[in-house]
């Protein structure tokens, strides 16, 4: 689980609030909870603000 996944080339991130993310337990990833912003790509990801990420493993 990720509040945001970004998988292109040559995007931008920028100036972003995400908050409250994964607040419900059993909804991330069985081995690693939550991810706030993942990318895959040659994008720019900066001056971004994340803010309550809860660990929400799955059981």
């Amino acid at each position: 689980m990720a509040a945001v996944v970004l998988l292109d080339n040559n995007s931008v991130l920028e100036q972003c609030t995400f908050t409250n993310i994964a607040m419900v337990k059993g909804l991330g990833e069985q081995n690693m909870g939550c991810i706030a912003i993942r990318t895959n790509g040659t994008g720019i990801t900066r001056d971004n603000r994340v803010e309550n990420v809860a660990i929400a493993a799955s059981p």
